[in-house]
């Protein structure tokens, strides 16, 4: 009998937190303004400006490239949100550039440790062959 009990308990709540959870939100969740493609997300709660982060690839999708040229050149995109991810305010782009050249960012990666941000990013530098 305790068992369940304790079932019909947890069939509740887990109803209960679906429903509440379920609700649809807008679609697109998040397009970025300059290029529309935003690859790659994650999302990370920001201590200091106490919001969330979406730091992306800000792929080039709106650019008409040969190929898969739109994936290279690419910054790191950012947008932040007050309201839980209900809706996100672009930031603008990374300047991550230590090279000369434009170069390729991708697949950030953000770590807190302690009060410290660490940032991982793919990079490589862009090829002549890429842009023609």
């Amino acid at each position: 009998m305790r068992d369940l009990k304790f079932f019909f308990i947890y069939l509740f709540w887990t109803t209960f937190l679906c429903s509440l959870y379920s609700q649809k939100p807008n679609a697109p969740l998040f397009r970025d303004p300059v290029y529309e493609g935003p690859a790659d997300p994650i999302v990370r709660w920001n201590s200091v400006e106490n919001n969330w982060w979406l730091v992306y690839t800000a792929r080039r999708a709106n650019q008409i490239t040969p190929g898969v040229a739109y994936c290279y050149g690419t910054n790191i995109g950012i947008a932040s949100s007050d309201d839980n991810g209900k809706t996100w305010v672009y930031r603008g782009e990374l300047n991550l550039n230590f090279e000369r050249g434009k170069n390729t960012f991708w697949a950030p990666e953000i770590l807190q440790v302690n009060d410290t941000y660490h940032l991982f990013v793919t990079y490589t530098q862009i090829t002549k062959i890429i842009l023609l």
